[in-house]
């Protein structure tokens, strides 16, 4: 990995007195396997999270019994729960579970007070109960409002309310169910290819992202400290944008074959699913996705370092599903090769990776060239450390960039 390469460009540029910067963007891989840790031994394949009490809810696989891991001490006991693991509140201590599985879709949903231990039955005047599991079930975000496929449930009047919406929901999977924008509206995928935001309130409904009929959406989170929405298209290769509410403009973030250097970790199908914002909003959690094979594991995007990172290698635990944080700090996941969920301390991982980058650059990265500042012609020798791009600035004496040339060093040369 410290192997450097060196590449010489001559450079003919006319001008006058030039002055020579370069600026490197680079995209380094690294793994720490003894951050993974196994949630329990029982092996299962849904769960849900209480963030309040760092607990973990998950199916036994054989049963159908629910069990609940606690993070701190990874004891894990039974619940009375059973077939579906309850759906938590953010910072309430209240949770919907469901009660008559066997009975559906006559099945009866109950908001349950962890601190009182009552259950309170979720029907409206007319005796109708909203048909959900716990893939369909979201609590807003100050947890005001529980939302279920075609109404919403309202905790201020403990009252059930249907939508007034007349288009397409997508409601088929945990990854692409409605996520809220605020406590009073959410956004949703209609027609495969757009996001809307539909206030609950006015029943107005917001075209926030719209792809015409050329992509199909594989994912999306809303943050709702940034005002970010966070979505992914099935593309060739696939690609991660940003949209941002407030300038409504989109931002591509990620795109494999562009930011990561890894390519053999990419097949000719994959998608980027489970998105999800960590609980303080600061960063983005997702993995790629590909129908039979294992890629390229987890990836997280910073807002506070403005850098994306892979968290994982490309062949670790099979195919994954269902990422989502338990706090700011750990992520848990679905592997299907075991048919295990797993936990993932992210603690020290963007910092260690942010170290291990700085480390490489210090000792792989060099540049010069003769001479320099220059009129016409000038030789530049420049060393990059494997698996980095790099962007070489040429400046004027004002500080104008006059001339910009994109350097890639993917460790084959």
């Amino acid at each position: 990995a410290n192997t450097c390469i060196k590449k010489t460009k001559k450079i003919s540029i006319l001008s006058q007195k030039l002055l020579l910067i370069v600026g490197l963007v680079v995209n380094l891989s690294s793994v720490s396997h003894s951050q993974k840790f196994i949630v329990s031994e029982i092996p299962s394949q849904q769960f849900t999270i209480d963030r309040i009490n760092q607990e973990i809810y998950l199916k036994d696989f054989f049963s159908d019994t629910v069990r609940k891991v606690d993070l701190e001490t990874m004891f894990s006991k039974t619940t009375y729960y059973l077939f579906d693991p309850p759906v938590f509140a953010y910072k309430l201590p209240l949770c919907v579970f469901n009660s008559d599985v066997f009975y559906y879709p006559q099945n009866k949903l109950y908001l349950h007070n962890n601190v009182t231990n009552l259950d309170f039955q979720i029907v409206d005047s007319s005796g109708i109960t909203p048909v959900a599991s716990h893939l369909d079930i979201v609590f807003s975000p100050n947890d005001k409002i529980i939302l279920f496929p075609d109404y919403y449930f309202s905790l201020t009047d403990s009252s059930l309310y249907k939508w007034n919406l007349n288009v397409n929901v997508k409601y088929n999977s945990d990854e692409l169910k409605p996520r809220w924008s605020s406590d009073t509206s959410f956004v949703f995928i209609s027609n495969d290819s757009t996001i809307l935001e539909y206030y609950i309130e006015s029943g107005r409904i917001d075209t926030l992202v719209d792809l015409g009929d050329y992509s199909i959406i594989t994912g999306f989170a809303y943050n709702t400290k940034h005002n970010i929405l966070a979505y992914s298209i099935r593309a060739l290769p696939p690609q991660l944008f940003f949209h941002y509410k407030d300038t409504k403009k989109d931002s591509l973030v990620f795109s494999p074959f562009r930011d990561d250097s890894v390519a053999g970790c990419w097949y000719s199908y994959v998608i980027f699913t489970s998105l999800n914002w960590s609980p303080d909003n600061d960063k983005l959690s997702f993995f790629v996705w590909h129908p039979t094979e294992s890629s390229a594991g987890i990836y997280l995007y910073s807002i506070g370092s403005n850098k994306l990172y892979k968290a994982t290698a490309c062949a670790d635990d099979g195919i994954k599903y269902s990422l989502n944080w338990i706090n700011d700090d750990t992520l848990i996941y679905f592997a299907s090769l075991e048919t295990i969920i797993y936990g993932f301390d992210l603690t020290s991982i963007i910092s260690a990776i942010d170290k291990k980058k700085d480390e490489q650059m210090n000792k792989s990265l060099s540049i010069n060239n003769y001479p320099n500042p220059f009129n016409n012609t000038t030789k530049i020798f420049v060393t990059l450390p494997n698996n980095t791009t790099g962007t070489l600035f040429i400046y004027d004496s004002l500080g104008k960039v006059v001339k910009k040339y994109y350097l890639n060093n993917n460790g084959k040369n």
